[in-house]
């Protein structure tokens, strides 16, 4: 007895019977952008499309390689009825897979801002960022950052396909004095300062006393002199803090009184002992003296 074609029809190429409800497995070979595919169904021998599956919305999108469950309507391709995969039942954030970027390209020609694809070749996760696709995550590990290193003013990250050089004003360790313009410092900060003590009756300032407190120990009178820029280079801003510790008188004055001027109200002698002032370089070879001081 003949067979109706319009309930049963056999492919010319593969031979098999294909009968309206009859269940398929497939495999997607093509996604377009707007979510249809591309079934190659192996047991009948046949690639339909393109076919809008059951669920075809944004989150739960076939990828390239997906296994799928079809069912024809009717004897035709196009009646072809794609039900999708038991994973997009329970993954609502499935990522379209293409083999090349130039597949990507081809089935995806007005990617959407942040539009997220996966390329197999390449093990690339990419994202669409409104004008390129950039990759954010590379699965091969040689491609990963796999160390850091720390060279003079710089911090190096290295992998095998470039490295990213951070570029800093100058080493930041114990034995670095780093300088930094502009900081803007929140919270509270405990600051030690270094102390310089002086028994002698006579003391010049040394580059290495900024910032630092110059005690002056003596029983006798003494005096602590202020170099010039030529014999010592203080930068401006220089602020050094001087303390009467001892009983003999302290004095301060210039190295060269005809080269650096050193101004004070209301004179440049420390008032009585334990008596403090602070040494601020305003200019070259010009400074003030603030604090308790006496002509």
């Amino acid at each position: 007895m003949a067979l109706d074609p319009q309930i049963v029809r056999r492919d010319k190429a593969s031979k098999h019977l294909r009968q309206p409800g009859e269940i398929h497995q497939g495999i997607v070979t093509s996604v377009k952008d707007d979510g249809r595919v591309f079934v190659k169904i192996p047991g009948l021998g046949i690639t339909s499309g393109p076919i809008t599956p059951v669920n075809s919305s944004p989150s739960k999108r076939l990828s390239v390689g997906d296994t799928v469950i079809c069912s024809f309507n009717n004897i035709y391709n196009s009646s072809l009825v794609v039900f999708g995969t038991a994973t997009q039942a329970v993954d609502d954030y499935s990522i379209t897979r293409y083999a090349t970027t130039a597949e990507r390209d081809s089935q995806i020609t007005s990617p959407q801002e942040g539009r997220v694809i996966y390329i197999l070749d390449t093990d690339e996760l990419q994202i669409y960022n409104g004008s390129s696709w950039i990759t954010v995550i590379d699965t091969v590990q040689a491609n990963n950052v796999t160390s850091i290193s720390g060279t003079a003013n710089q911090i190096i990250a290295s992998a095998s396909v470039g490295s990213v050089t951070l570029s800093t004003p100058q080493n930041i360790d114990t034995s670095a004095s780093p300088t930094f313009a502009n900081l803007t410092v929140s919270g509270n900060i405990a600051y030690h300062v270094a102390i310089t003590s002086s028994s002698s009756t006579s003391y010049t300032l040394l580059l290495s006393d900024d910032g630092k407190l110059v005690e002056m120990t003596s029983s006798s009178s003494n005096t602590i002199y202020i170099p010039t820029d030529a014999s010592v280079a203080f930068p401006i801003g220089t602020q050094i803090t001087v303390l009467r510790a001892g009983t003999g008188s302290t004095a301060i004055a210039a190295s060269a009184s005809a080269t650096t001027t050193v101004n004070a109200t209301p004179g440049l002698n420390l008032r009585a002992q334990w008596s403090s002032a602070v040494l601020v370089k305003r200019a070259a070879n010009s400074w003030v003296v603030l604090g308790d001081l006496a002509a």
